[in-house]
């Protein structure tokens, strides 16, 4: 039985990108150039912020409530990935829960 195509597809994607080779510097420089820095979808507003010491982003919907936050931590082990890479996910939630989001980098 063959691999699934969009295995293959993101095999391919990750090949092509540099992702998995240079230094973790080169690597992370080349996810943040392969997936961008997507503008947050409408309807969140998007706080740079510090988080013990560490650059952070507060992303909170517009209509949404006070009293309770959602952390989140993206994978990658903070090698890989960075704020911009993963705010859209982290405005979903936002919007999802109707809670601010705080991510850090």
């Amino acid at each position: 039985m063959g691999t699934h195509p969009g295995v293959e597809m993101i095999s391919a994607f990750i090949a092509d990108s540099g992702v998995m080779s240079g230094t973790i510097i080169e690597q992370r420089e080349a996810m943040d150039r392969a997936l961008g820095s997507a503008a947050p979808p409408v309807g969140v507003d998007v706080r740079v912020s510090t988080l013990g010491g560490r650059p952070a982003e507060w992303i909170s919907p517009e209509d949404g409530h006070d009293g309770a936050a959602v952390l989140y931590l993206h994978g990658g082990g903070y090698c890989l990935g960075s704020l911009g890479t993963h705010r859209e996910l982290a405005a979903r939630i936002a919007v999802a829960t109707g809670c601010p989001v705080v991510t850090m980098d």
